[in-house]
């Protein structure tokens, strides 16, 4: 499931006045029946009741459900639904192991939490001190009144805050951008050059990747505000220069310095109807 996926469920559940629940399931993402004819060979030391096989031939075997690396994998574990006489009474949606369910009432929702646990391992999310549920390493919080669901927020602040830590940022500075404006970087520069080779820009390299990575992470979840960064410092994952560094470390202050800020879906006084944008282009 994608985050857009995710914020899509809650979206709805907000508007649609839905029963919230998260839940934990043990290998999910290996449950789901294959859809396509797929064919492993077999694994290194595994034995084969066929010992005699042809030259330049190998024993292969069929498989039946999703694995780990496969491409299908990921586009059999999604979205799925819950109908009753037509009537869509439950969404759930599960991204490797974590499983948000949208139901119409909280009995339905304890239904289809009954049919998954009788299923597969599954354990419900429970709430933090401070009312939250852990997905994803995003925090969720619900506000619930007695007329029913009235908004849910999304926030990262923890995960921000363990970010900023291994870069020694605590606090942050108050920057107004995430990246400083104006700022331009090529590689083939002369002033860009770095003296740097083998071992030490390996590590370099996968240390570049590695924040850069954080940052995706963050701006494809709750903070689209430094999207433009994210997607900026991305380009140059094999050119791990000191002036990007500095613009990963801006980024990193500006993010710990608003890290409380988040997401927040309320339920509006007006009917939204989802649209469907087509975009045609006629080729030439």
């Amino acid at each position: 499931m994608s985050y857009e996926v995710l914020r899509m469920i809650i979206v709805d559940a907000v508007q649609t006045n839905r029963f919230l629940k998260f839940m934990d399931i043990s290998s999910a993402y290996l449950n789901a029946p294959i859809d396509q004819e797929i064919y492993l060979a077999l694994p290194q030391g595994v034995k084969s009741q066929y010992d005699k096989v042809l030259f330049n031939q190998c024993v292969v075997l069929k498989l039946k459900k999703a694995l780990f690396g496969i491409v299908q994998s990921s586009r059999l574990c999604c979205l799925l639904t819950y109908e009753q006489d037509g009537k869509v009474l439950a969404n759930f949606g599960y991204f490797i192991d974590d499983c948000v369910i949208s139901a119409v009432d909280e009995t339905t929702a304890n239904l289809t939490i009954n049919k998954i646990t009788s299923a597969f391992e599954a354990t419900v999310s429970k709430k933090d001190s401070n009312g939250c549920i852990d997905m994803l390493g995003i925090k969720i919080k619900e506000f619930r009144s007695k007329s029913g669901l009235e908004k849910v927020e999304l926030n990262q602040a923890d995960y921000i805050a363990k970010l900023g830590a291994r870069l020694g940022i605590f606090r942050g500075k108050k920057y107004k951008t995430p990246m400083t404006p104006n700022f331009k970087f090529d590689p083939h520069d002369e002033d860009n050059f770095m003296d740097v080779s083998g071992y030490k820009l390996s590590r370099k390299i996968k240390l570049y990747r590695k924040y850069v990575g954080c940052l995706m992470y963050i701006a494809l979840t709750t903070r689209p505000d430094i999207a433009f960064t994210a997607n900026f410092l991305s380009r140059f994952a094999l050119y791990p220069h000191d002036k990007l560094f500095a613009q990963i470390s801006r980024a990193v202050n500006y993010l710990v310095a608003s890290k409380n800020h988040k997401i927040c879906y309320s339920n509006p006084s007006f009917p939204i109807r989802p649209l469907l944008l087509v975009i045609w282009k006629k080729r030439n």
